[in-house]
């Protein structure tokens, strides 16, 4: 088990994907979860209620096209993937953070396109997390430490959930108008640390 874990702490490729899934942990709940506090005192509260569905449809196709995508166009390669839906994170975070500092409260409109921003994070994330804890951990866990090395990254999604949550707590009981800025960093980092990795693939034998 020691030497398991040894080898798994100490891959850098496993490593950069516990840190891109630590940036995935902040975002995921970051949206999900605030939306619903957001949405409790926007103009249309009702709006949290189709969040449900919304994000079932959305996480559901984003499995499911991420690993169409990896496996059709980047020869079963899954950073390249991450790295496109970080990008897309990256520009619909910028959009959230403008809808919400400069769009008014009571604007009807408001509380809709933050419903969508929602349901485009929940595409990517669970797109991201599915190609990444789920299927990368196996490609360079190796055959022995697969089930080791999903533990240890799906570690770092809740270590990031509980940095969200922690952050997020104080700065928006200030202010939301901190609520998307927080999280932009964490999309960049996801996305350059995905990009610095789109070339690697797993050894066909043993020896990761």
């Amino acid at each position: 088990m020691l030497d398991i874990l040894k080898k798994i702490l100490t891959h850098p490729i496993v490593l950069t994907i516990a840190l891109i899934e630590l940036c995935t942990g902040v975002l995921r709940d970051g949206v999900f979860h605030w939306f619903g506090a957001w949405a409790k005192q926007s103009s249309v509260p009702s709006v949290r209620e189709m969040l449900g569905i919304g994000m079932f449809i959305a996480g559901a196709s984003g499995s499911m096209l991420a690993g169409l995508i990896s496996d059709k166009l980047f020869g079963s390669r899954r950073p390249p993937v991450a790295a496109l839906l970080y990008g897309i994170l990256t520009i619909t975070l910028v959009a959230a953070a403008l809808i919400v500092s400069f769009m008014p409260n009571d604007m009807i409109l408001k509380p809709y396109l933050l419903f969508a921003i929602v349901i485009i994070v929940a595409f990517c994330v669970i797109g991201t997390h599915g190609v990444l804890s789920g299927t990368a951990s196996a490609d360079f866990g190796g055959k022995q430490a697969t089930g080791t090395a999903v533990g240890i990254i799906d570690g770092f999604v809740y270590l990031g959930v509980a940095i969200q949550g922690i952050s997020l707590g104080k700065l928006t009981s200030i202010d939301w108008n901190y609520w998307f800025p927080f999280l932009i960093p964490f999309s960049v980092i996801g996305f350059v640390l995905a990009w610095r990795v789109r070339n690697v693939k797993p050894k066909l034998k043993g020896g990761h």
